[in-house]
């Protein structure tokens, strides 16, 4: 990424063009690795034997001894636990601490995930009631996704270039933007 990076600005090309998107698939590309190898870890620790003698429940018969959900409470505490470790170790600096405390940082995280939400309820709406609509979602949320995040890469990278005393009306020309192109990415 570095090396592409310093290829375009070589090229007299906007990195922000190309790298932002590149990013953003890496990134969905390796958690969804993580996320479907742990999740089938987590699977595999709860069990789920089909028996005769047991009664359907929800469409599964197992037997209940032999459910155990011990490791993915496991993983939750886990990660409980090192929670005030890593707000530790952000605290430490000034520019982190800035970050995790400050209310303009936590109001996009929120508001796209609100907006995620309400995306997978549409999305789920619609597979019941357009069956060919679930196959061409990813694909419309990636361009979306994709536009939203080389725009609003771009706008920052400008900003932050020629940043004045003025940092908070900064801040908020880029909600607007990434909220934008999260609305237009549900559409």
């Amino acid at each position: 990424m570095i090396l592409i990076t310093v290829a375009l600005h070589h090229m007299d090309m906007n990195p922000d063009n190309f790298v932002t998107a590149l990013a953003a698939s890496f990134g969905d590309i390796i958690t969804s690795f993580f996320v479907g190898i742990i999740g089938e870890i987590i699977y595999d620790r709860i069990v789920y034997l089909p028996s005769p003698e047991i009664p359907l429940r929800n469409g599964i018969k197992y037997f209940e001894e032999l459910q155990s959900p011990t490791f993915a409470i496991i993983v939750i505490v886990f990660f409980l636990l090192i929670l005030p470790l890593m707000t530790y170790f952000t605290c430490q600096y000034e520019s982190t601490r800035k970050i995790l405390i400050g209310f303009s940082t936590w109001i996009p995280i929120l508001i796209s995930m609100l907006i995620a939400f309400c995306s997978g309820l549409f999305l789920r709406f619609g597979a019941v009631e357009f069956n060919f609509m679930s196959l061409f979602q990813p694909m419309i949320n990636g361009i979306g996704g994709n536009l939203a995040a080389i725009s609003t890469s771009r706008y920052s990278t400008e900003l932050h270039i020629t940043a004045a005393a003025d940092n908070h009306l900064y801040s908020k020309i880029l909600l607007i933007v990434f909220l934008f192109g999260e609305i237009l990415e549900i559409n």
